[in-house]
């Protein structure tokens, strides 16, 4: 097996990214269904910039203070 190059490895995140971010859209419309998509597009933008729970990062607990 080849390794991947950086750029293939950026590729697959981004790839892995937007199926993500389809996924959540799609679950907001079906909890959401009156909502524009505007507006659920907005919920999303909502949900990642502060998702719940990960306040302090993605590992729940508290903050390390390596990355201060």
């Amino acid at each position: 097996m080849t390794a991947l190059s950086p750029a293939e490895k950026l590729r697959i995140a981004f790839d892995l990214h937007e199926t993500g971010r389809r996924m959540y859209l799609q679950t907001l419309r079906r909890k959401h269904r009156g909502l524009s998509e505007e507006q659920l597009e907005a919920k999303l933008l909502q949900w990642l910039l502060a998702p719940p729970g990960g306040e302090n990062g993605d590992f729940p607990g508290p903050r390390s203070g390596r990355f201060a």
